[in-house]
C-alpha cells in the first residue's frame, strides 16, 4: 500500500509540474494571423526608403509586434515604429531597436 501511495503522489507531482511550466499556446488560427501580420510589417518596412529593413527583425505573437535590430539614427527608429503601428492588425509594438545615443 505504501508504494502505491508514493507512486500516486509522484505521478501527481509530475502532472502538476508539467502544468506549471507550460507556456500558453497559440491556436493554429492565431499563428496564421501572426505570420501574415509579420509579412505585412516586413513589406511595409522594405517599401520605406527611409528605413534600412535589412538590419531589422520582426516577430509577432497575438498581434504584438516585436522589432529588433540596429538603426543608424534615432529618426530611423522613430520611422520604423511609426510604420509598424500603421499596419492594420498591429495591437502593440515591443521596441527592442538599438539606436545611437544623441550627441550633445
Amino acid at each position: 500500500m505504501g508504494k502505491r501511495v508514493i507512486a500516486g503522489a509522484f505521478v501527481l507531482l509530475l502532472a502538476l509540474a508539467a502544468c506549471a511550466g507550460t507556456p500558453e499556446r497559440r491556436s493554429t488560427g492565431e499563428v496564421i494571423d501572426d505570420v501574415g501580420l509579420a509579412a505585412r510589417v516586413r513589406s511595409v518596412l522594405a517599401a520605406d526608403p527611409l528605413v534600412s529593413s535589412l538590419r531589422i527583425s520582426v516577430e509577432v505573437s497575438r498581434g504584438l509586434v516585436s522589432v529588433t535590430g540596429t538603426v543608424g539614427t534615432a529618426r530611423e527608429k522613430e520611422r520604423i515604429l511609426e510604420d509598424v503601428r500603421a499596419v492594420p492588425g498591429v495591437k502593440g509594438v515591443n521596441d527592442l531597436l538599438a539606436a545611437p545615443s544623441p550627441q550633445p
